[in-house]
């Protein structure tokens, strides 16, 4: 088995290119694979999809905690020949002076996995060991196996820069990634990206970098270097046990529009016995039938606001559904998307679901950001925020405080409606399982009220 995390000396350094092409050089090779990525970010998982087939998991300290990030790892490791997790920011990143550190360092040290760093090169050739060596001693307890020097234009200043490295730390430096389009990702929307998600060609992209990689990166090394010695470890009992007898049935909204989802929650909500139904609020002219509860993720509803406004067929069927009181969890785009009206980045107002009051309003500048606990009633979830928008007409359904955000009022956000609840909070179920068992219960209660259509 070989374990390893690519993390970076800071961000925008290469980390998801250079994974995606590593976790298809991989596959290409016959290897199964598990890929994961640290922190709450949605989007890396889904590239990591493409290039596996697979969405990756979430390995979050805040929102997950220790025993929980153990316990998506291991479980998943039973699964896979090779690990590849991808690091957030820079290397040390995340940790604070109080409260939980959250960085790329700490899952390694947590999980006992080697660091594989991505150094940018352009511009410098000495100073590459400096920054090497400083990554190295800042912290001695986290083993740093090897280094990848990336945007580097000739292999005369790849020499300079392995010199340096291998000099001052006794590092292995595996190889450097020249600058070439293949390497090169559409650039993102507000800073994220899944454009490049629903086109064909990414498949051939993802196998371009794997057969550049291969040309610069000594991959016997890589694998030398981080294989491990662990076994596997029994899997895990089931948080929630299993006592529905007829599946719940829960659908979520997946296409263009929606695709910000925690893989965990889902599995949580089939250990759960619930059976997850796929729709699309773009495409499909009512919801599937049969079904019990809804959950609406996030994504970019602001750059389909024409199709989703012009689905009126879809949106008037949710609309009799929600009214009639199917329990329903909306987040970030999907909570825009229940809302009255969207307006785009173009000043363009487009017609939403209009269960909940307000007009979501996009900006360039960012209106939210970072680990958020929210609390309705008298059960707290953990969840981020990552947001351009603002609502008109914001309720109060949900009080928020920001984690670690010491001196910082709590605040109130979200709706609640019938059996509907919505906010810009993505939570993540881990974070109380308690909520696990009660979403199901009120979902198989409200069946058995209603009946199903």
């Amino acid at each position: 088995m070989n374990e390893m995390i690519i993390a970076g000396t800071s961000s925008n350094v290469g980390k998801t290119t250079i994974t995606m092409g590593i976790l298809k050089w991989l596959q290409k090779e016959g290897y199964n694979v598990g890929s994961f990525k640290v922190g709450p970010d949605y989007i890396d998982p889904q590239f990591h999809a493409k290039a596996l087939g697979e969405r990756g998991h979430n390995l979050d300290l805040v929102l997950m905690g220790k025993k929980g990030v153990v316990e998506v790892y291991e479980e998943a490791m039973n699964k896979a020949e090779v690990s590849v997790i991808e690091g957030v920011m820079g290397l040390y990143d995340g940790d604070k002076e109080e409260g939980v550190k959250s960085s790329t360092a700490e899952v390694a040290k947590l999980l006992h996995v080697p660091v594989i760093l991505i150094l940018q090169g352009e511009a410098m050739a000495e100073t590459a060991g400096a920054i090497v060596l400083g990554c190295q001693k800042y912290d001695e307890d986290l083993r740093i196996a090897g280094v990848i020097v990336n945007g580097v234009s000739s292999k005369a200043h790849y020499r300079l820069i392995e010199a340096s490295i291998q000099k001052k730390t006794g590092i292995p430096v595996l190889g450097f990634v020249p600058k070439d389009p293949v390497m090169a990702f559409p650039s993102r929307h507000l800073g994220l990206s899944i454009d490049a998600l629903g086109e064909d060609p990414i498949h051939e992209q993802l196998l371009g970098m794997a057969n550049f990689l291969e040309k610069h990166l000594d991959f016997p090394k890589l694998l030398s270097l981080t294989m491990s010695r662990k076994k596997a470890v029994p899997s895990l009992k089931k948080h929630v046990e299993t006592t529905i007898e007829r599946p719940v049935r829960i659908g979520y909204a997946l296409d263009e529009a929606f695709s910000f989802y925690y893989k965990r929650t889902f599995e949580l909500l089939q250990k759960a016995g619930v059976e997850l139904i796929p729709f699309s609020p773009l495409k499909d002219q009512v919801l599937p039938k049969d079904l019990d509860g809804l959950y609406f993720g996030g994504g970019y509803p602001e750059l389909q606001g024409e199709g989703l406004s012009g689905n009126v067929s879809f949106r008037k069927d949710l609309l009799k559904r929600l009214d009639q009181g199917i329990p329903t969890l909306a987040e970030g785009g999907g909570y825009m998307y229940l809302c009255e009206t969207l307006v785009d980045l173009q000043g363009q107002v487009h017609e939403m679901v209009g269960f909940f009051t307000g007009q979501s309003i996009m900006t360039k500048k960012l209106q939210g950001f970072g680990y958020r606990g929210i609390t309705l009633g008298e059960k707290r979830l953990l969840g981020h925020e990552y947001r351009h928008s603002y609502l008109v007409e914001e309720g109060d359904a949900f009080l928020c405080d920001g984690l670690y955000d010491h001196g910082k009022p709590n605040f109130c956000q979200g709706q609640h409606k019938k059996n509907a609840y919505g906010s810009y909070v993505h939570v993540h179920l881990l974070s109380n399982l308690e909520v696990v068992e009660e979403a199901v219960t009120l979902c198989r209660d409200w069946r058995l009220t209603h009946g199903t259509r």
